[in-house]
């Protein structure tokens, strides 16, 4: 009996030590066919490429794109290439060079192929899939590339996305990948050194001011290239010769100067021109873009001194690796929008270094991290983003409604527009002048006298001086007044006895001085009752029917306007009609789901109605969206 047992339980015991190994090893060679075949990398990175083009297709929102077309569609027409500001009235005649005219004229071009600048949401697409496909060609490693690419490409574009933005950077974000490319590829010296002096050019005509991040990387890996001395100081020149091979010449010097050197970021707040510093790691700052950042950083460093023989051959070169990483590094912490040219460089290292694990348990940190970036921040960022996926230009981030009113109705006088807009009217109001807009430096003298006008009281007069009788705005927010109460922000800027509130959208407010140039468009188009900087639950008792009537030619104007949207469910709500303003108040979220506003009027509602499950949602998303949009 025993014996019997003994000879049974043999082979169950053998069964038992034999059947994980191998389903170990079965699942070993399945991984390896997966994630190891050079055809399942290349398909990968190809779907990874339109994967992150397609969630990238974002509305238009950069507010530079505009002037950046104006001024192809000049040089088109055969103007020189621009040198001094002639599309503002503040500015006009100051020096200011257009450092991007190579690109500038190929978004012109790009803006005949449809209306309503469509084909920009396309071609940004377009270019952040190439910029995709080719940091999957850097990620190339290991025994596992395609897992190597799945989990850098997501680290990357969550890192950089903030700068993916449809302008001339994006190019010669484009260019740089190439570069490196080009120079860890099995190409001869002579072919390397010759394709990346073209790369160097166009780059440099592209966008002269980023060249500079290609121009290090080429002249130092030709620095230290295996042959002569001579050679090597030759090319090193003529590549830092090309950032001079543009129509501005040696005057770029000065650009750089003036726009890296001794730019002041806060004196405009340009959030991408910032210094790093620890505040910026805070979810309400730059969230996990910048400790992706970090860590990346930290992971590099650990990658470099990993031995030299796991490295590609040109990142075995300590002293190139570390004085590019040092250098682009230092750039990095000191504009913040120069990160992904840091990242980018150092992606061979780091994929070397994480296509050398090969056991379960190194292997652990690295498939966490891709399920993390995956699972968790790659849908948030897709869900959460400052800009929707679709065609055409967004309306919650440029005047478009606003712009197209006073095109229409052609008010008399100088116009003042808030900063963020001046570049999209430099294309869509050819004919209105700007007192600033992004190109940011030739406006630094009006925007000083600007804010001085405001903090002394002398806003009114400032404004008389500059003969500035339109004024686009950004929209106001209620105040405190210690006689008053609550008025509207813009009230002690644009008082209504000098001023007529006559339009505005979901983004913009459009102000004309009450001459007599404009009082026929005054008497056609004032709202005398909507004060737009107070909430519209504040309607005056007694006067809901004065509201209501402004409030649907509000909505005939601007058929999305939230907060006329929001004001006639105000009006509904007190007539007893709650579900009609619910169903007001959620359209107005459909329009902007981000709207602070319109969340917390329906968190109000839905405490109203003792709505557990939707006070519980709101309150989440109120959470998340406070974070994102917190000064």
């Amino acid at each position: 009996m025993s014996a019997t047992r003994n000879s049974r339980s043999g082979p169950r015991a053998a069964a038992r030590t034999t059947a994980p190994a191998g389903v170990f090893a079965g699942l070993a060679q399945e991984l390896d066919a997966l994630f190891g075949s050079v055809r399942a990398w290349q398909f990968g990175i190809v779907g990874l490429a339109l994967l992150f083009g397609a969630i990238s297709h974002w509305v238009i929102f950069e507010y530079d794109l505009f002037w950046q077309v104006r001024f192809g569609r000049e040089l088109l027409a055969g103007a020189p290439v621009q040198s001094i500001d002639r599309w503002s009235h503040t500015a006009f005649g100051t020096p200011y060079r257009n450092i991007q005219w190579l690109s500038t004229i190929f978004m012109a071009l790009v803006a005949k192929l449809a209306p309503g600048y469509i084909a920009f949401g396309y071609l940004r697409s377009l270019f952040i899939a190439g910029w995709i496909y080719l940091l999957g060609r850097l990620s190339r490693a290991g025994r596992w590339p395609l897992f190597v690419a799945i989990l850098l490409v997501p680290w990357i574009y969550l890192a950089s996305w903030f700068r993916l933005q449809m302008r001339p950077d994006l190019f010669a974000a484009c260019i740089f990948a190439a570069l490196l490319l080009l120079l860890l590829s099995n190409a001869s010296d002579a072919r390397k050194r010759l394709g990346g002096l073209a790369l160097l050019l166009l780059s440099a005509n592209v966008h002269t001011g980023t060249v500079v991040f290609g121009i290090l990387l080429y002249s130092s890996y030709a620095l230290t290239a295996n042959s002569s001395w001579r050679n090597r100081l030759v090319y090193a020149g003529l590549g830092f010769l090309c950032w001079f091979a543009t129509p501005n010449g040696i005057t770029i010097l000065q650009i750089v100067r003036d726009n890296a050197l001794t730019y002041d970021w806060s004196r405009t707040h340009n959030p991408d021109l910032q210094p790093f510093s620890t505040s910026l790691l805070e979810l309400s700052q730059g969230g996990w873009a910048l400790r992706l950042w970090v860590a990346y950083c930290g992971l590099a460093l650990i990658s470099l001194f990993q031995p030299k023989a796991r490295l590609p051959a040109l990142y075995q070169n300590r002293l190139f690796v570390l004085g590019v990483a040092g250098l682009l590094t230092l750039e990095s912490l000191h504009h913040i929008r120069a990160i992904h040219y840091q990242m980018v460089f150092l992606l061979p290292a780091v994929a070397t270094f994480i296509g050398s694990l090969t056991s379960r348990i190194q292997l652990a940190a690295p498939l966490a991290a891709a399920c993390f970036l995956w699972g968790g921040l790659l849908p948030e960022q897709i869900h959460t983003s400052a800009h929707p996926i679709g065609d055409g230009v967004s309306n919650l981030d440029l005047p478009v409604e606003s712009a197209a009113f006073i095109a229409a109705v052609r008010p008399t006088g100088k116009l003042h527009n808030a900063y963020p807009f001046g570049g999209y009217l430099i294309d869509v109001l050819p004919d209105y002048p700007v007192s600033i807009d992004g190109r940011e430096l030739p406006f630094a003298a009006f925007r000083d006298e600007m804010s001085s006008a405001i903090g002394t009281g002398r806003y009114a007069e400032f404004l008389r001086e500059h003969h500035i009788d339109i004024v686009l705005e950004t929209l106001p927010g209620p105040l405190r007044d210690l006689q008053q109460g609550m008025i509207d922000g813009h009230e002690p800027l644009y008082p209504r006895q000098e001023w007529a509130t006559v339009f505005f959208d979901n983004i913009s407010i459009v102000y004309l001085r009450r001459t007599d140039a404009n009082s026929r468009i005054i008497a056609q188009h004032e709202y005398q009752a909507i004060h737009r900087g107070i909430s519209p639950n504040q309607i005056q008792r007694g006067a809901e029917a004065f509201y209501d009537r402004e409030y649907e030619r509000c909505l005939n104007e601007v058929a999305d306007s939230i907060y006329c949207r929001m004001g006639k469910a105000t009006i509904l709500a007190r007539q007893g009609q709650g579900d009609s303003a619910l169903a007001l108040l959620n359209e107005a979220r459909r329009i902007d789901p981000k709207s602070l506003e319109v969340l917390v009027s329906l968190l109000q509602a839905a405490q109203g109605r003792n709505d557990q499950a939707a006070i519980e949602e709101l309150v989440q998303t109120l959470d998340r969206v406070g974070h994102r949009m917190a000064p």
